[in-house]
C-alpha cells in the first residue's frame, strides 16, 4: 500500500487541494488513485467491487456525475480520469511521473 500526499479536485467544491491519495499500482505503472481522509482508508477500487472481492460501503450508493462519468464516493478513480482532473492529461502512468507530480506539488508550497 502506498500513500502519497498530491493534488487532488474536488469536483462539488470546483477546487484544487493537497490530499493523502491511495495509490493502486502494478510493478511499473499506476492503475487507481484514491483520496482517503483518514487512517488507511476505505476507499476501493471499481474491479474490487465488481469481482466482490471487497465488501461495498453503504456510501457506495451516492455518487456524483462527473464529464457523463459516475464516481462514487468510496471507489477509487482511474488514473487517467485523475490525470485529465488535474489537467495533467500529457503524464504517463508510471509510478516515477507520479511521484513527479507529488514532488511538484510540494515545491511549490516551499
Amino acid at each position: 500500500m502506498l500513500f502519497l500526499w498530491m493534488p487532488h479536485f474536488s469536483s462539488w467544491k470546483k477546487k484544487e487541494f493537497v490530499a493523502k491519495m491511495r495509490i493502486w499500482a502494478d510493478s511499473n505503472s499506476v492503475l487507481y488513485l484514491g483520496h482517503v481522509a483518514k487512517n488507511l482508508g476505505r476507499m476501493i477500487t471499481e474491479s474490487e467491487r465488481e469481482l466482490g472481492t471487497v465488501r461495498p460501503l453503504k456510501k457506495l450508493v451516492r455518487g456524483v456525475y462527473i464529464d457523463s462519468n459516475i464516481y462514487k464516493s468510496a471507489i477509487a478513480m482511474n488514473i487517467e480520469y485523475s490525470l485529465k482532473t488535474l489537467g495533467k492529461i500529457e503524464e504517463s502512468n508510471s509510478i516515477k511521473a507520479i511521484l513527479n507530480i507529488a514532488l511538484e506539488t510540494w515545491l511549490k508550497k516551499l
